[in-house]
């Protein structure tokens, strides 16, 4: 009974937050070999990403990257809200394990981050990346997000095809992924 309860208590959270339910445990894909932070570091776009609370109805989605003293990462998320103001969110980001540096642990608000919750899947650093997160409510349920950064909002048609691809090819569902408004079209400062 009780596992019914946390179950269902999970299933709420996850709609309410939009994350994509999955059950059993979260999977396992493979992430970026050999991993470079200081080539991954800079800004990327949003071009895609499964709806989360904290983006919903958000447009011009970036993300920046840079180096910190402390050899940890700075991270500034920025977007225009769905009430049209400005909303950045600072926070930092390190590699638990140093010898897979593509798992990342990202934290926002001093929580601490300490299990990679951001994690690369592939990427060639100057024009995408995949990552991927999930994370495990119970032993039957798991949440999960995709995002699709990008250099350039001005995604060619081959490399959105090449992508999703990557995707499917890791038992990844890209169904739910959610295209980002981007650009002066959008009233984006990019």
């Amino acid at each position: 009974m009780n596992s019914l309860v946390v179950f269902f208590c999970g299933l709420a959270i996850c709609v309410v937050s939009a994350q994509h339910p999955g059950t059993g445990k979260c999977p396992q894909p493979p992430v970026q070999e050999h991993f470079q932070i200081a080539e991954y570091l800079g800004k990327w776009y949003d071009y895609a990403h499964f709806e989360v609370a904290f983006e919903i109805g958000s447009k011009c989605i970036q993300a920046e990257y840079s180096p910190m003293d402390s050899g940890h990462i700075r991270v500034i998320n920025s977007a225009i809200a769905v009430t049209g103001s400005n909303s950045t969110v600072k926070g930092e980001a390190y590699s638990p394990d140093p010898l897979v540096g593509a798992k990342l642990a990202v934290s926002f608000f001093g929580n601490n981050q300490t299990t990679a919750n951001y994690w690369v899947l592939s990427t060639d650093y100057s024009s995408y990346s995949m990552v991927y997160s999930c994370t495990q409510v119970t032993s039957l349920l798991h949440f999960e997000i995709l995002w699709i950064l990008v250099r350039d909002y001005n995604v060619s048609a081959a490399l959105k095809s090449s992508v999703l691809e990557k995707f499917k090819t890791l038992g990844l569902d890209t169904d739910p992924l959610i295209y980002t408004k981007q650009g002066p079209d959008n009233d984006c400062k990019n």
